[in-house]
């Protein structure tokens, strides 16, 4: 059903029937973390979005970010969902792929610690002489800190980044290896009812973000448009009962995360809500898009910026909001 690119890539989906319908099975590579920043999805795919399209998704966990545009690149995934600047990065090295949608178009990563002489902060000199545990480079969180020490040289020389495995950030402030963790919800909603305190978000120090696309490549999109559409379409029908049904969001946080209480779900939800980290529409912003990629550049992971339609392809959340 699909042809060759460039890179000799082959995409093949497989058929199911379904009460005398056939339905696209497609798979679906994430990040390893455990988190609920990626609901639109999660959401699309249990209360059936997707399949009211006669699609059959698999989501599974590829890794590091970097894993996740690989499996990509690779023909193991149809579709990725992560930081989108590795579409950028991946042009680079001659992969021709596209990021189509946005999931997470904030950031929702917020600055936790248990030292009480660590006040709530806004300014990036608060930095100053702190141990901040992150996950592994060439994740978005590594990759903001280093790129706020290169924007600042001398001001954040004493700042160190501690890198550790993903779902260990914990570990690393228990044990006083670090003053402060980057996390992500629900986990930021669960240490503060365990007497942790937020201090800062890093949404402060990064306005206008794109953290999270839907990422495939440039021959998925040519062999089978009808199917991008409906996983975008699906992705924005998610993020619209988001905005307007976050009760659902939540059930489906507390399905995820069966262990957490449901009022640290509620929480944890309406603080994504809040932070703006869900976008409303699945539309790119070009501006959140230039300042991710700014962003690798300043760290020197990006040599030059693509032109903006050169990566990313927005005929197809547009096309969801025209229906």
């Amino acid at each position: 059903m699909f042809c060759k690119h460039k890179i000799t890539i082959i995409f093949r989906f497989s058929t199911l029937a379904v009460y005398g319908n056939t339905m696209d099975s497609i798979k679906i590579a994430k990040w390893a973390g455990r988190h609920i920043a990626y609901m639109p999805l999660f959401l699309a795919d249990r209360i059936g979005l997707f399949a009211a399209q006669d699609l059959d998704v698999r989501i599974y966990d590829a890794g590091n970010d970097n894993d996740i545009f690989s499996e990509i690149a690779k023909g193991r995934a149809h579709f990725g969902v992560g930081d989108p600047v590795f579409v950028a990065l991946g042009q680079q090295q001659g992969h021709d792929t596209r990021v189509v949608a946005s999931i997470v178009g904030n950031v929702p990563m917020w600055g936790i610690t248990h030292h009480s002489e660590i006040k709530p902060f806004t300014q990036i000199s608060d930095f100053v002489g702190l141990r901040v545990g992150s996950f592994p480079k060439p994740s978005t969180a590594y990759t903001m800190l280093s790129a706020l020490k290169a924007r600042n040289p001398r001001l954040l020389k004493s700042m160190r980044i501690i890198e550790t495995e993903i779902g260990q950030q914990a570990y690393l402030l228990a044990s006083d290896q670090v003053d402060l963790i980057l996390e992500l919800e629900p986990l930021v909603s669960m240490t503060q009812r365990q007497g942790l305190r937020v201090v800062c978000s890093m949404s402060d120090f990064y306005p206008d973000f794109l953290m999270t696309g839907l990422m495939t490549s440039a021959s998925m999109i040519a062999a089978s448009p009808d199917v991008v559409g409906k996983v975008v379409r699906g992705i924005q029908q998610a993020l619209t009962i988001i905005h307007a049904q976050p009760d659902k969001a939540a059930a489906i946080g507390c399905e995820l995360f069966p262990s957490i209480n449901a009022n640290i779900m509620n929480e944890a939800v309406q603080r994504m809500i809040a932070s703006h980290a869900w976008p409303e529409q699945a539309v790119i912003s070009p501006q959140g898009w230039a300042n991710t990629l700014k962003m690798r550049q300043d760290v020197g992971e990006l040599t030059a910026l693509p032109p903006f339609d050169s990566v990313v392809d927005q005929r197809f959340a547009y096309a969801v909001l025209e229906t």
